[in-house]
């Protein structure tokens, strides 16, 4: 019992996920016309690459037959710090400056990577004209290397300041790491004091089912006594040791007491006389005289064990047209939460069901499923065909004894109509994952995960006609589509990206679906998102 205490304390300490050890990616965007310097600048951080807290990446490192414009563009989205060498021939050349400078700006504007300008020979780079004239450059004063007489000295200052910048980014990552397990062992702790609370109550049950079988047996006791007496004065001269007689003789046990309680329950009769029926030699009749009294045993009925019906509770949905309406609560393995909600014929209803292990099924006026993917599913979308009540059915997969979920509803009218296209049925069934990204106004989210194959998580978030949202998408060979509230690519740089930028057009829910490419049977990504509404339009 005390192992199952502990099992269920909500001082349990929870397992910490390890600090990860990875090192520090540095990205190195420079022209081929200062191989030299970029050379010196890699020597002098040789100590913190041996050291394993960071990994250089250049374009010398591309291995042969492998197409460079991608591999490129996947170790600078990927990077935690680009090294931006400036000189007159890196702004002269178009890829370095148009391509490169643009994603690498980018993600220094949304917080995903660390931009580094080192300022290598002279050239006019300090106007507005220059993304990169906003940021802090290396070295001191923005003196050009190539200008120092000792140009080691100056090496060593850019080193020195990129190691602070390591550092400050290790500490960062540790602190969200402790942070996530904070909020991880905030999240588990009141489950395990439901579990122990819930396990106190059962225990509890099965000590006053104890203490009333004890009872019974008690009274059953002090009971059996007072019948052996009624039997006796019913049967006149018949007398106790007669009667014990007369049941062994008729059967042994059970069969010998059913008789004894059977002729207490008769009415007074002439006392009976034992006949020669049973024929016994003195000898047998003297071993089988009964010489103790037989004790009855009480049998206690078991407790019948409840079955497991089904509950389904009703509750009315008040929603206006055009917004929106947020549902949570928490089931168990046999409830059902039936929400039900008024609805006119031509009206748009958009119905997500966030958390694993719950599903929903919408019903129409008819009480029967509406057309379409409606029965167990976690987001639905599409025109009410009648007028009268619906209702969103949640209920728990089978399996899980308690399960979480918030239900986000909306209903509009002002929503143009789009032709759904047929989803085609791949060979191997893709197994698709959905989860509410719960991001406020100018903040960011970065979610992390695993993808197999046939696998996509669809990310689904809530956005203002004419807020800004950005989302890059960093690991290898995953990338995301953008789908609108009607369910299509935002635009045509929407499908198949890892980086996209861009305003809102409509109100309503949209999902980033992250997807592996084809060929790999494993693949790791990060996904950072951020939702401003306050950039120029």
């Amino acid at each position: 019992m005390e192992e199952d205490y502990n099992r269920f304390s909500p001082t349990q300490v929870l397992p910490e996920k390890q600090v990860s050890e990875d090192p520090i990616k540095i990205f190195y965007s420079y022209s081929r016309k200062d191989l030299d310097m970029r050379n010196a600048l890699e020597d002098h951080l040789s100590t913190l690459r041996e050291a394993g807290k960071i990994s250089t990446w250049h374009d010398l490192q591309l291995e042969a037959g492998t197409e460079w414009e991608p591999a490129i563009l996947h170790k600078l989205d990927t990077a935690d710090i680009i090294l931006l060498l400036i000189s007159s021939g890196f702004i002269a050349s178009k890829y370095c400056y148009g391509t490169e400078l643009k994603r690498a700006i980018a993600r220094h504007d949304t917080g995903t990577a660390r931009v580094i300008p080192i300022i290598l020979r002279d050239c006019d780079w300090n106007h507005p004209y220059v993304p990169f004239s906003k940021l802090n450059v290396l070295p001191t004063h923005a003196n050009p290397i190539a200008s120092w007489a000792n140009q080691d000295e100056a090496f060593a200052i850019v080193a020195k300041r990129i190691r602070e910048t390591v550092d400050q980014l290790n500490a960062q990552r540790l602190a969200e790491q402790k942070a996530e397990e904070r909020r991880r062992q905030k999240l588990l702790a009141p489950r395990a004091v439901e579990q122990k609370a819930e396990w106190e109550r059962l225990q509890r049950e099965q000590q006053r089912r104890a203490e009333e079988e004890k009872q019974q047996q008690e009274l059953d006791r002090q009971q059996r006594p007072k019948r052996l007496r009624k039997v006796e004065q019913r049967q006149g001269s018949l007398t106790r040791r007669q009667v014990l007689q007369w049941a062994t003789l008729a059967g042994v046990g059970v069969v010998g007491v059913t008789i004894v309680s059977q002729l207490g329950n008769q009415s007074p009769q002439p006392s009976p006389s034992l006949t020669t029926d049973t024929s016994l030699s003195p000898s047998q009749t003297q071993s089988q005289s009964p010489r103790h009294t037989p004790s009855l045993t009480a049998s206690v009925s078991p407790t019948p064990k409840p079955t497991n019906e089904p509950v389904v509770y009703s509750q009315n949905l008040d929603i206006d047209p055009d917004t929106k309406v947020k549902k949570t609560g928490t089931l168990r393995a046999n409830e059902t939460v039936s929400y039900i909600l008024s609805g006119d014929q031509g009206q748009q209803l958009n119905a997500v069901i966030a958390d694993a292990g719950v599903l929903m099924t919408l019903l129409g006026p008819n009480r029967q499923p509406l057309s379409g993917q409606s029965n167990r599913v976690a987001i639905w979308q599409g025109t009410l065909p009648y007028t009268g009540s619906y209702s969103i059915q949640v209920s728990p997969v089978k399996g899980l004894d308690k399960s979480d979920y918030r239900l986000d509803v909306s209903l509009s009218t002002n929503l143009p109509k789009v032709s759904p296209t047929p989803t085609p049925k791949p060979t191997n069934e893709p197994v698709v994952y959905s989860q509410y990204l719960d991001i406020d106004p100018d903040t960011k989210v970065k979610k992390t995960g695993t993808l197999r194959a046939n696998e996509t998580v669809s990310y689904i978030l809530s956005g203002d006609q004419g807020q800004q949202l950005n989302a890059v998408i960093a690991g290898e060979g995953v990338l995301m589509t953008l789908l609108g509230p009607n369910r299509q690519p935002l635009s045509d740089q929407s499908n198949r990206v890892s980086l996209w930028q861009g305003t809102l057009p409509y109100t309503g829910s949209y999902s980033i679906q992250v997807s592996p490419v084809k060929g790999l049977d494993k693949s790791d990504y990060r996904l950072d998102v951020s939702l401003s509404t306050n950039l120029p339009k």
